[in-house]
């Protein structure tokens, strides 16, 4: 897969001067469309906010339905775990239509709840599915199995599940449900195979009729535990780790159908911290509850999120402190919009083992792109220790016009993969990838890596572990399945999705260059593919630009500059600007280093 544009021919020999006024130029006119570097976009309240590079490019591959026949297997806002040992996916909850209704009629339909436990095989391209009505457990747990946007986390073999919006039987209306759930993932897997293999549920298998197998002795309540408490009544928000302590921050409270007029809706401007103890009867307790809330002003107003992205972190150096970031979300109380600021949970150190955390809302940062919940991956080096969160598609403030930022209040289905980068030093700004998704997608799902995935125990990835990825190859990280795509950015139709799309990331080379730039892996000698070599000096270079035309307009030129030489690498900017009065030809100017450079 091509990503990007390739360089043009180069020509050695043009005056230092020359490449310098074309830069100077290219600056300019970047700085009138942008607003430069990482200074303030009108439109983002004023605040620090725009856009960088990151070192790695970052794309998907439309591998197709998930499984046949096409258009039958779609999901969105469900939650989901991975068997470590086999693989093998389990879905719960969640629903196979688009976007929500805005009238009591159309809202949450309950022929479009998804009423299955499902197994998927994202290798394989099966599919199998037990029906949670058929279920031996209490009425009240299946209609909470049924429930969309529920929190849920994966520790080892358990995935745990906490609330989500849904109808209840019992209580003949729409209810947040107060429950926690927990999934012994590999038995859950066992038993939906056996069940879906011998009572022919939706069984689809490889034409060697391969698939199922195992578990038959599995009872469901061997599978799934649970525990009534009212204080899991949350959705729409988000669960991770810190500690032996599960994090469920934000959200909010429903009750009634959604835009009825008795419906009620109560953002959940606290962050709820517990930890589970399964015993060997598979009783499911909930020990040291412990509850953040909003005191302040301020924390109310940005505690009112739902439908954010709360994800693992390090904050500063990864010195064993834990902290998970809360990115995005909506709506604000006044004009209901997208929250733009970050909002970090740290917890010290010295705090353990008691949950013991601060709060910290980064009100000087504005994040301009995939504000609402997408699927996401949390990237980590460890050489340059640097945050990486890249976002893959979604709801967006921000789209990209051109090569400009440009707000939609509307907040559209956007096609943008963008990065959010956390340097050490607390320094933020986000890169978009020349790459896309295909289509307006990608909300209302989630990542999900591949088993053996190298990662640090809160669950970052950890990229200087990964071997081919160091060495410039292509790396496979983990899929994005279903979700939300809309037929256009606004006022569209859209539709819940079966297609399975392969995550990949990859160090950048000279023939896959980015709009937004690369790192070159290579020591500095690096031949390019015209065959001119750069070579350094016996002395650090100082910075390397040089100015190619890179559309065949003529009218669109691109600078390019090296920084940061070391004998580490070289990184490689490259800056575009257009509308710019092109020189007579369309050769390549090149500022050499001095003396030694070669020609």
């Amino acid at each position: 897969m091509v990503r990007g544009a390739q360089l043009g021919n180069l020509h050695l020999g043009s005056p230092l001067a020359a490449c310098l006024e074309v830069l100077l130029l290219c600056l300019v006119t970047l700085l009138l469309h942008t607003g430069g570097g990482n200074s303030a976009h009108s439109g983002v309240l004023g605040l620090e906010s725009g856009l960088g590079e990151v070192p790695f490019a970052a794309w998907v591959v439309n591998t197709g339905p998930i499984a046949q026949p096409a258009g039958s297997h779609v999901l969105q806002s469900y939650a989901i775990g991975v068997d470590p040992g086999t693989g093998l996916w389990l879905m719960v909850g969640g629903r196979t239509n688009g976007l929500h209704g805005f009238n009591p009629n159309d809202s949450f339909p309950w022929d479009y709840a998804n009423k299955d436990l499902i197994v998927a095989d994202p290798v394989k391209r099966l599919w199998y599915n037990v029906s949670v009505m058929s279920l031996n457990i209490d009425a009240d747990v299946q209609d909470t199995l049924v429930a969309t946007n529920a929190q849920s986390y994966q520790r080892d073999d358990i995935l745990y599940l906490a609330g989500g919006y849904g109808y209840s039987r019992t209580a003949k209306t729409f209810v947040t449900f107060p429950y926690l759930v927990a999934f012994n993932v590999p038995a859950c897997v066992r038993y939906v195979l056996s069940r879906s293999r011998s009572n022919n549920h939706n069984y689809h298998h490889n034409n060697d009729g391969s698939g199922g197998g195992g578990g038959e002795g599995d009872d469901i309540r061997s599978c799934v535990m649970w525990k009534k408490d009212s204080r899991m009544a949350v959705a729409g928000g988000g669960m991770e780790r810190l500690g032996d302590f599960l994090v469920m921050p934000l959200g909010a409270y429903y009750r009634n159908l959604y835009q009825d007029k008795n419906f009620v809706e109560e953002y959940q401007q606290d962050i709820r911290m517990f930890n589970v103890t399964i015993t060997p009867d598979s009783t499911l307790s909930i020990n040291g509850f412990t509850q953040v809330s909003a005191t302040s002003d301020e924390e109310r107003t940005q505690w009112h999120r739902r439908d954010l992205h709360v994800l693992p972190t390090f904050t500063g150096t990864n010195d064993g402190a834990l902290s998970i970031a809360m990115y995005g979300g909506v709506f604000t109380p006044k004009d209901e919009q997208p929250y733009l600021n970050p909002i970090f949970i740290n917890q010290p150190i010295a705090a353990r083992p008691v949950i013991n955390v601060t709060v910290t809302t980064d009100t000087a940062y504005a994040q301009m792109f995939n504000q609402y919940e997408c699927g996401s991956v949390v990237t980590y080096d460890n050489t340059t220790r640097t945050m990486y969160t890249t976002f893959f598609g979604g709801m967006s403030l921000y789209y990209m016009n051109g090569s400009v930022p440009t707000p939609d209040p509307m907040v559209p289905f956007v096609d943008i993969i963008s990065t959010l980068v956390r340097e050490e030093s607390g320094k933020m700004y986000e890169a978009v990838h020349s790459n896309k998704m295909p289509g307006f997608m990608g909300s209302s799902t989630a990542f999900i890596p591949l088993p053996k995935l190298p990662m640090y125990k809160n669950g970052v990835i950890d990229v200087n572990a990964i071997g081919s990825y160091k060495e410039g190859k292509a790396v496979h990280i983990g899929w994005i399945y279903g979700g939300i795509t809309g037929v256009a950015p606004n006022d569209g139709p859209s539709y819940a999705s079966d297609l399975l799309l392969a995550v990949y990331h990859s160090i950048q080379s000279i023939s896959a260059i980015e709009s937004d730039g690369l790192s070159l892996s290579s020591v500095l000698s690096t031949e390019l593919s015209t065959g001119v070599s750069l070579a350094p000096s016996s002395a650090s270079p100082p910075s390397f630009l040089f100015c190619d035309f890179c559309s065949a307009s003529a009218s669109h030129i691109a600078v390019w500059f090296l920084s940061n030489a070391s004998s580490n690498g070289v990184r490689l900017r490259k800056f575009c600007a257009s509308g710019l009065a092109p020189a007579p030809s369309s050769t390549l100017t090149v500022a050499k280093w001095p003396l030694s450079a070669a020609q």
